[in-house]
């Protein structure tokens, strides 16, 4: 028999992780985007074979998880999470400027690279932030963080595009948003 023990927040959500979780949401809204609209946005500028996005997306994952880890493993995590963020924040920036094939593929790219370097970065911030008896929690608290701003940015990019006159300016937000969480990454990690 399990003893009974008291229901707190701190079982679900690392508290001490709280800031990385907004930072993550505001990073993953974008991340969110991408997958439901990125081919509508392609067809709203013209690009003439949008499906290329993806191909371009998955070349810079690949490209970014090669060294990322080696990064990382070299005592650079908060370096690699700083040029991640603002390598997305550059990427979703011409993506939503820049209206031609060869900008959007090469956003699709830097895009993948932003965030193929991002989020095993993060994961392995909350890991570390976490004592051994909490890590369960330190994840948790990084896929819930990860999956409400992915969910948020499916359900309401649409909304947002159709409200703002078009998926440039969704995309101008994503933007926005992680110059946000860079802001935030940054205020935070002194304290990590």
């Amino acid at each position: 028999n399990l003893p009974n023990q008291a229901l707190s927040f701190d079982r679900f959500l690392l508290i001490k992780g709280l800031p990385i979780f907004f930072f993550l949401f505001f990073l993953s809204f974008g991340w969110g985007t991408l997958g439901a609209y990125a081919v509508l946005y392609g067809q709203e500028i013209n690009i003439s074979n949008p499906g290329y996005f993806f191909l371009f997306l998955a070349g810079g994952i690949v490209l970014s998880r090669v060294n990322a880890g080696k990064l990382v493993d070299r005592g650079y995590l908060h370096t690699v999470i700083i040029t991640a963020i603002s390598i997305v924040v550059v990427a979703f920036f011409s993506f939503a400027v820049l209206h031609n094939i060869y900008a959007f593929n090469a956003s699709a790219f830097l895009i993948g690279i932003g965030y193929g370097l991002l989020f095993p970065a993060l994961q392995t911030i909350y890991v570390n932030m976490a004592p051994a008896t909490l890590r369960g929690t330190a994840n948790s608290t990084y896929l819930t963080g990860f999956d409400l701003g992915v969910g948020i940015g499916l359900l309401t990019g649409g909304i947002m595009a159709q409200y703002f006159k078009g998926f440039a300016s969704l995309y101008l937000l994503c933007s926005v948003l992680s110059i946000i969480a860079l802001v935030i990454y940054i205020l935070s990690s002194k304290k990590v």
